[in-house]
């Protein structure tokens, strides 16, 4: 479970650096192309993303991978907009977005005449997502925009709001909740009480 780092231009001339320490053993890794971010599948089958600069775990999308099953994969886009992941045991691979709020559901994508996907891949231009099967392979395009889900508190949400800059999100209900999603990665929402039942939100400019 532990990952270290070397910097290949003082290979040997320096002692590895551990970055993340853990019980769970790492199946696999991959950087994000931003260089500061590293998705972590453990055995367990959970994915974990780690920053190297700020070192600790951010939070963002991450698919419950099956454990220790053979041929499961996961693979981020080259312009880092994308993860996707296949269990190697089912006919669903999953398309998480990176570029937007941690907590949105993944795009499903599976196809009925196949029983197991294994392998996912982009291509440098982000334009398609690769899924390998029993046979064959799969292109999924990937030039438009999918919508983003995100899962609320259960009951029916009447008011909704943007904040005025597109920062945020905000949604409340029969619940006397409201909840607030950052539009951009690496926050998860937040909880407010308004201690009635909600109507209607708006922000101020």
């Amino acid at each position: 479970g532990d990952l270290y780092e070397q910097p290949l231009a003082r290979l040997g001339t320096v002692e590895e650096h551990r970055i993340v320490h853990g019980t769970d053993p790492i199946h696999s890794l991959q950087f994000h192309p931003d260089g500061d971010r590293i998705f972590l599948w453990l055995a367990s089958g959970e994915c974990r993303v780690w920053s190297r600069a700020r070192r600790l775990l951010l939070e963002a999308p991450r698919p419950q991978l099956r454990p220790n099953t053979q041929g499961a994969t996961f693979n981020v886009s080259a312009d880092g907009r994308w993860l996707a992941s296949a269990n190697g045991a089912d006919q669903t691979a999953f398309l998480f977005p990176l570029d937007g709020p941690p907590e949105a559901a993944p795009l499903v994508l599976r196809r009925g005449d196949v029983s197991v996907t294994f392998g996912v891949a982009f291509p440098p231009d982000g334009r398609w997502l690769a899924v390998g099967d029993e046979g064959a392979l799969s292109l999924w395009p990937l030039a438009r925009d999918y919508p983003r889900v995100l899962a609320g508190p259960g009951g029916p949400l009447q008011g909704l709001a943007f904040d005025p800059h597109g920062q945020w999100v905000a949604a409340g209900g029969n619940d006397s909740q409201i909840w607030i999603w950052p539009l951009g990665g690496g926050s998860r929402h937040t909880v407010l009480d308004a201690g009635a039942r909600i109507v209607t939100l708006t922000a101020s400019p």
